[in-house]
């Protein structure tokens, strides 16, 4: 099912044809330059699995992109980051995308991230974060781009370098 769709892209659920893309994301070194590891097959089948049924559940998740010609590109989406007292401002909502290499560079991030903020306001989730490593510049600059400000910096439990935190400043419904 395509929950919304920009100039470009298509946001929709997960086809059990997207597995194999899924897998090559989560194992593309520069897919996870700013993460603790490669993810395993088997941890990428179960992590599909379950962003699948949070979609169908909520309407709202890790979606899969794709190009309007139908080629997977990545994902953009929502989740929601549970209260822990070592995260800054938990629990919320983050917004995070993973994009194949081959596809960087063409402000589909940026694109897909409007389109999903736009999304979640008529869902009223209003209050979006995101996170990333401090070396992550691409990732900062979409968040910029973005009108999102920084909040602060901190040390995740689960990643090797310190993060910093982005809040959207785009949470007035009655804009």
């Amino acid at each position: 099912m395509t929950y919304f769709e920009t100039e470009r892209l298509i946001f929709r659920n997960w086809h059990n044809s997207d597995l194999a893309h899924y897998i090559e994301l989560n194992r593309n070194f520069e897919v996870r330059r700013y993460f603790p590891d490669i993810l395993s097959k088997e941890r990428s089948e179960r992590i599909f699995d379950i962003m699948y049924k949070e979609i169908e559940r909520d309407k709202h998740g890790l979606f899969a992109v794709t190009l309007k010609d139908g080629t997977f590109i990545g994902f953009i989406g929502t989740l929601f980051a549970e209260y822990d007292a070592s995260i800054p401002h938990s629990p919320f909502y983050e917004i995070g995308w993973r994009i194949l290499p081959q596809f960087t560079g063409n402000g589909y991030a940026t694109e897909g991230a409007e389109g999903l903020i736009d999304y979640m306001r008529m869902l009223k989730i209003e209050d979006l974060y995101a996170y990333t490593s401090v070396n992550n510049i691409k990732s900062i600059n979409v968040m910029k781009k973005l009108g999102m400000k920084d909040v602060t910096a901190f040390v995740h439990p689960h990643y090797p370098d310190e993060q910093i935190l982005y809040r959207s400043v785009v949470n007035d419904l009655n804009q």
